[in-house]
């Protein structure tokens, strides 16, 4: 499941690119059994929303991982 639109009362790690794809980050999210909530301001703005700074840490580290691998 997950919810696409801003939220301003919750954390979230905002990425500047425009290369991350919403598979990804269904992905990412899945990994680590999170609800996922993320929204694009604009194309190479992305937020991915989390509760505590752990699930922050998580998502980021999911990605950065999934970007070296990949290249």
């Amino acid at each position: 499941m997950f919810a696409c639109g801003y939220n301003e009362e919750m954390m979230y790690l905002q990425i500047f690119t425009d290369l991350v794809k919403n598979s990804e980050i269904m992905e990412c999210y899945q990994e680590i059994d999170l609800f996922g909530w993320w929204y694009r301001p604009s194309p190479n703005t992305l937020k991915l929303y989390v509760n505590t700074y752990n699930q922050w840490a998580e998502i980021k580290n999911l990605i950065l991982e999934h970007k070296v691998n990949s290249a």
